[in-house]
């Protein structure tokens, strides 16, 4: 059984980052009573429970560093591989818990009925017909001091016999969303940390995939780095902006093969969310920005075309929308389309979407991208479809590349890891702050 605190350890601190994969558990920090000596530590003297520690040192500071120092935290840096290091779960009726969409074998149990979510995934819970489900791990670490250290003084501290378990945890980004609810939507809203007297800001509504369906705002944030990306401060001093991120309850539908009618009522919902955010804060109404993967994907789509002038720009990731006639009325639109080859719905759906388009007149500029390309590579790549000065950008993961090394390469894992690729591209999202609605477009 893990105490809080033992021997000379005061506080344990678990550390969850912001990762293109979703939040992993990244490092232990622990507070002692008194200063150890930087050169004498390594990472042997300790152990994380189910963990593995690629780095140990001290610091003067509870926070990582690239370098060491005397002080008297311990910082324990861990492998972002380990099973138990996503704070995002998908478990199945096996009782294996995966990350979503980094399964390294084919999961077997079958769905007992059938029945599939909104982008075509299996979900649901154990006897109720689909096969997995997500969930939210505890963001917590268990660590033992297992080996003497020794003090900056030359004395040592013994081994102990104690698990010590974090007290706190810390998950990098998310403490900086407000929280609000809108009727039975909770939603998560960054404002910018230093905004000007006077000034309007841009904003960017994110929306995931339905795999993240549910009431736990949390989720949202956590699974990937859709929303995280614009909050980040690297990007926030380029484009200081809201960021509007609604976790969408289980009875909302967002389907592709039915046009309008198959988002219910989340389109409305989510326009009158941006319309209270509008209301109560300074924000650029010819700057509102629309992205979002799979569902969120096919709720941009459908947004789109109910409000023609709502959004200023939209990039979209991994969905479709099978009511091709409607989509006549995203012509001259400003999108930017990314998917992979292996996604089997997203692909050949947002081609027909681009010929749709083609069809109506706008230009699409077609370009592949690699993502087992250095990152640069990527970039230029897409700063050459900027150049296109085409108002339709539509970008190819080709060869299933964005599947990870070791992941197999199924239609669901194509799907999913789509998602990280195209958030990472710095190009795709400058771009889209470059556009703007003309002021007798706006339709807020």
């Amino acid at each position: 059984m893990a105490v809080y605190e033992a021997g000379h350890i005061l506080n344990v601190c678990s550390l969850a980052e912001a990762l293109p994969h979703g939040h992993r558990i990244s490092t232990a920090i622990l507070t002692y009573d008194c200063v150890l000596d930087s050169e004498a530590l390594v990472p042997e003297q300790f152990c994380v429970e189910n963990r593995h520690i690629v780095r140990a040192y001290t610091n003067s500071e509870a926070m990582k560093s690239p370098t060491c120092c005397n002080g008297r935290h311990v910082i324990l840096e861990l492998d972002l591989t380990d099973p138990d290091a996503p704070l995002l779960l998908t478990e199945t009726e096996t009782g294996r818990a995966v990350t979503a969409g980094m399964e390294t074998m084919p999961v077997e149990a079958p769905a007992l009925n059938g029945s599939k979510g909104q982008d075509g995934l299996q979900k649901g819970k154990p006897g109720h017909g689909p096969r997995s489900w997500v969930v939210m791990s505890e963001n917590r670490v268990v660590v033992k001091q297992v080996r003497p250290l020794k003090k900056a003084d030359g004395t040592e501290i013994p081994c102990m016999d104690e698990w010590v378990a974090s007290r706190e945890a810390l998950t990098e980004g998310v403490d900086a969303f407000q929280v609000f609810q809108y009727e039975d939507i909770p939603c998560n809203l960054f404002v910018p940390k230093r905004m000007e007297a006077g000034k309007t800001y841009p904003l960017v509504l994110f929306v995931p995939d339905a795999s993240v369906k549910g009431n736990d705002r949390l989720i949202v944030l956590t699974q990937g780095n859709g929303a995280m990306s614009f909050a980040a401060d690297v990007f926030q001093k380029k484009h200081p902006c809201f960021v509007l991120a609604p976790q969408i309850p289980e009875h909302y539908a967002a389907r592709s093969d039915q046009g309008i009618a198959g988002l219910g009522t989340l389109h409305e919902k989510v326009k009158e969310i941006l319309n209270k955010v509008c209301r109560s804060y300074p924000v650029d109404r010819s700057r509102i920005y629309n992205t979002g993967q799979s569902m969120g994907c096919i709720l941009g789509f459908g947004m789109n075309i109910c409000y023609p002038d709502l959004f200023a720009a939209s990039l979209l990731v991994g969905g479709q929308w099978g009511d091709l006639p409607s989509t006549a009325r995203l012509a001259g639109k400003k999108m930017w389309m990314l998917n992979s080859d292996g996604d089997a719905r997203a692909y050949p759906g947002m081609n027909e979407i681009a010929g749709e388009l083609e069809k109506a007149g706008d230009n699409v500029h077609h370009f592949t991208l690699d993502a087992r390309w250095p990152l640069e590579k990527q970039e230029q790549a897409c700063r050459e479809a900027m150049a296109s000065g085409a108002s339709i950008l539509y970008g190819t993961f080709e060869d299933q590349s964005v599947v990870p090394e070791g992941v197999v390469k199924s239609p669901v894992a194509n799907h999913m890891n789509t998602w990280p690729a195209a958030y990472q591209l710095e190009t795709v999202k400058d771009w889209l702050f470059e556009q703007s609605l003309s002021e007798e477009d706006i339709f807020l």
